[in-house]
């Protein structure tokens, strides 16, 4: 895991029964990515577990983002929910299960001047 005083960026993948989340660094590296079930409990443990206070969450606006993002806002520095059309503008093609999450991470970096 990162130092907590380096600033991570966290993108979210939210489907809805499950989201898939990519945690990057400043620098960029993928630090760990992964699937969480959409319940509560168990979005509770990965904010518990795994954000910390200093970390940028970004995730696009579905129709459950806003239910997750108010979850996860009181855990982290920084909760973005980004226009799809917009994101995927800036982002590159999807291929596979998890592109959407590193995407998402990657253009939170972005956002912040990273």
């Amino acid at each position: 895991m990162s130092q907590p005083d380096k600033r991570r960026y966290v993108g979210l993948d939210v489907h809805k029964k499950f989201l898939q989340f990519a945690i990057i660094d400043q620098d960029g590296q993928l630090l760990q990515e992964g699937k969480v079930p959409m319940e509560r409990r168990a979005l509770q443990q990965f904010a518990e577990g795994l954000l910390q206070p200093s970390d940028e969450v970004a995730l696009e606006s579905t129709t459950n983002a806003w239910a997750v993002a108010d979850l996860l806002e009181p855990y982290v520095a920084k909760v973005v929910v980004s226009n799809v059309l917009a994101t995927k503008g800036r982002t590159p093609g999807r291929r596979r299960m998890g592109d959407g999450a590193r995407c998402l991470a990657a253009s939170a970096a972005r956002r912040s001047g990273r």
